[in-house]
């Protein structure tokens, strides 16, 4: 069941759609004027594309989650989820321009030998 030639580019395809999802919407967040009353803030959200389209990409990384669900036990493939933490910190950097310290890339690389461990356990 959990064929890792299949769960494996499946799970990095959902993590991926994953981390883009969420970082376009955390653009479009960026747009709030600071100190905008929350009916103001939810408009200027809901106006931008960046939102829109980061919601588009999450809902179709949640449909490939399900894909990579039918064909792997759940303790399997949840842990390769947590790949996505790396690939949101890669993201912020990128695309937000968000500092990216040292710690952080520490506790980055852990989690991405955490889900090579899975990867390779029985």
């Amino acid at each position: 069941m959990n064929n890792p030639a299949f769960v494996l580019p499946m799970a990095l395809l959902v993590t991926s759609l994953g981390a883009l999802g969420q970082t376009l919407m955390k653009k479009a967040i960026n747009l709030i004027p600071p100190g905008a009353p929350w009916p103001e803030a939810m408009a200027v959200v809901g106006r931008s594309g960046w939102l829109w389209l980061g919601a588009a990409i999450t809902g179709l990384g949640t449909l490939s989650w399900f894909v990579v669900l039918s064909r792997a036990e759940l303790s399997y493939a949840t842990p390769l989820a947590g790949i996505g933490i790396v690939l949101v910190m890669i993201s912020s950097a990128v695309i937000l321009g968000e500092p990216v310290g040292a710690m952080r890339v520490v506790g980055t690389l852990i989690i991405a030998c955490g889900v090579w461990l899975v990867m390779r356990g029985g």
